[in-house]
C-alpha cells in the first residue's frame, strides 16, 4: 500500500515538474496589473472636485462682486513633515481690502530662513530651547531673538520649558509653500 502511495506521489511530482519546465520555456512577458491604482483614482477625484469648486467660486465671486477668494484646507503635508489641521479663508472685495502695512509686517516674520527652520522643527515636536539649538544650529541670543519674534506673532507658544507651533503657523507654512511653489524663484 505504501508503495502505491509513493508511486502516486512520484507521478504527481513528475507531472508538476513537467508543468514547471513547460512554464519556464514560455516567453516571459510582464502581465499588466489588474489592480486599480488608488493614487490615480484619488487624483482624478481631487481634480474633478477642484474643477467643480472653481466653477462655484467663480459664480459666487461674480454674484457678490468679490475680487479675490483664498481658502486653504490642510490636513497633512508630507513635504514639510507634519500636520496642519484647520481651514483659513480670506475674502477680498476690492484691492483696497488689502492692507499693505499689515501684510508686510506679517510676511516679515516669514522672511527669515532661520525662523522658518525653527517652525519646521517644531512641527509635531514641542522642543526645549537646547533641543531647537541642536536641530537648527541657532544659539543663545540669536535663537531667543527668533523665538521672541515668533511668539509675538502668535505662531509659537511656550508650554513649560518647551516651545510648540500653533496650528495657524502650520497652515501659513503650507499656504506659503504652495504660493512660492508656483514662482520660478521658489522652485526646488
Amino acid at each position: 500500500m505504501q508503495n502505491t502511495l509513493i508511486q502516486d506521489m512520484e507521478r504527481q511530482l513528475a507531472t508538476m515538474q513537467e508543468q514547471i519546465n513547460a512554464l519556464k520555456q514560455q516567453p516571459q512577458t510582464p502581465q499588466p496589473s489588474t489592480q486599480p491604482d488608488p493614487y490615480t483614482d484619488y487624483q482624478d477625484q481631487i481634480e474633478n472636485a477642484q474643477a467643480e469648486l472653481r466653477v462655484i467660486f467663480e459664480s459666487m465671486c461674480k454674484s457678490h462682486k468679490v475680487a479675490l477668494v483664498s481658502t486653504t484646507i490642510s490636513i497633512a503635508n508630507a513635504q514639510i513633515g507634519g500636520f496642519a489641521n484647520g481651514t483659513s479663508t480670506c475674502v477680498v472685495h476690492t484691492p483696497d481690502d488689502i492692507n499693505e502695512d499689515a501684510m508686510a509686517t506679517a510676511l516679515d516674520v516669514f522672511s527669515n530662513p532661520r525662523r522658518i527652520k525653527v517652525l519646521k522643527v517644531l512641527i509635531g515636536n514641542p522642543l526645549t530651547g537646547s533641543e531647537i539649538t541642536q536641530q537648527t544650529g541657532l544659539v543663545g541670543g540669536q535663537l531667543y531673538h527668533h523665538l521672541s519674534i515668533l511668539e509675538n506673532a502668535q505662531l509659537i507658544r511656550k508650554d513649560g520649558d518647551k516651545y510648540a507651533i500653533e496650528d495657524i503657523a502650520q497652515l501659513m507654512l503650507v499656504s506659503l509653500k504652495t504660493a512660492v511653489g508656483g514662482m520660478e524663484i521658489g522652485r526646488e
